[in-house]
């Protein structure tokens, strides 16, 4: 399964566009050398969106 990478500053729109285009429901959070910080869900999103959350605290939240 390929998933769709996001740099930590990306927006939350870059973040929907890239889940809805993989049908996975999911996106990794990479550092600029590649590595793995997080990952960010449609639900993530959701969840965050329903309970006020701002958009750029809502990718960091995926570091845990």
């Amino acid at each position: 399964m390929t998933l769709g990478h996001l740099s930590e500053d990306a927006s939350l729109r870059d973040a929907v566009a890239l889940i809805e285009e993989s049908r996975k429901g999911i996106a990794v959070v990479c550092e600029s050398d590649s590595r793995v910080v997080g990952t960010v869900t449609d639900g993530d999103i959701r969840r965050a969106l329903l309970g006020g959350l701002c958009a750029a605290i809502l990718l960091h939240a995926a570091d845990g």
